[in-house]
């Protein structure tokens, strides 16, 4: 007999039996998706004492909800995935945006996207950047023009995360070294070993001079050794993807995001 159930929080054996689900549905298919850290809302459902279907929620905003759905191989087209979403929809507000994420290494995952009519919004890529002991210990790099750009690094906290946010400013034609912001991004460490790279931005009138390539690598030389640089980008932003891949970044995983 199936029952289903909501809940804000998990206890551990509740855990353990959605870790068990996903870690099947990632050996029945190649998928890379997994039990994502800041959940806040579960709704699931069980055979048993086994959850054969979970739908797991992250509040990224009041009204916009990234959801993850895995149902387990065995019980897939049977109308498990699309009752969940159904009593999702109940529960949300009317206003709330439900954002369901597909990392392309399930067509069933697909298929069901597809029945269910939910409209592609956008496709991303995660990319890794593997810091090395020697890039580690090599010098920082100068700016393309030394007398003309400065860079600044300061401390900062987001979310409980430690970080730090650089910025480059311009120095031309100005009496202090630090007037004219041209560029910036953020980097916040999460967990013992990976960095995440975000808010990446060279403002238009200073591209295609070398910036954003000597921004990215003082950023990586500024990190210790052994660890992963990881960010994710637009897979329509072109120009972003190619300076990630020109500073030794590669994708790990495609991203897609489907409104319902």
């Amino acid at each position: 007999m199936q029952k289903t159930f909501c809940s804000s929080e998990l206890t551990p054996s509740q855990t353990r039996a959605f870790l068990d689900l996903i870690k099947t549905c990632q050996s029945y298919e190649p998928v890379r998706l997994g039990f994502p850290d800041d959940a806040e809302l579960f709704l699931f459902t069980c055979e048993q004492t086994t959850v054969i279907s979970c739908l797991i929620v992250c509040k990224v905003q009041n009204d916009l909800w990234e959801c993850y759905v895995f149902t387990h191989p065995n019980r897939r087209k049977k109308g498990l995935c699309r009752d969940l979403i159904g009593k999702l929809c109940e529960l949300a507000p009317a206003d709330t945006e439900l954002v369901f994420l597909l990392d392309h290494q399930s067509p069933d995952a697909l298929t069901a996207f597809s029945f269910l009519e939910m409209d592609l919004w956008r496709t991303e890529y995660q990319m890794e950047r593997r810091i090395s002991q020697k890039e580690a210990l090599t010098a920082l790099p100068f700016p393309p023009a030394a007398d003309a750009f400065s860079l600044s690094c300061k401390k900062i906290r987001e979310d409980g995360e430690e970080g730090w946010e650089f910025i480059v400013f311009s120095c031309a034609d100005t009496p202090s070294a630090f007037a004219n912001p041209v560029g910036h991004c953020r980097v916040l460490k999460h967990g013992h070993a990976r960095f995440y790279l975000y808010h990446v931005e060279i403002s238009p009138d200073f591209r295609r001079q070398g910036l954003g390539t000597w921004l990215m690598e003082t950023v990586m030389q500024s990190l210790p050794e052994n660890t992963g640089l990881y960010l994710h980008v637009s897979a329509d932003n072109t120009p972003a993807v190619k300076l990630y891949k020109k500073t030794g970044f590669h994708i790990t995983e495609t991203l897609s995001y489907y409104l319902y």
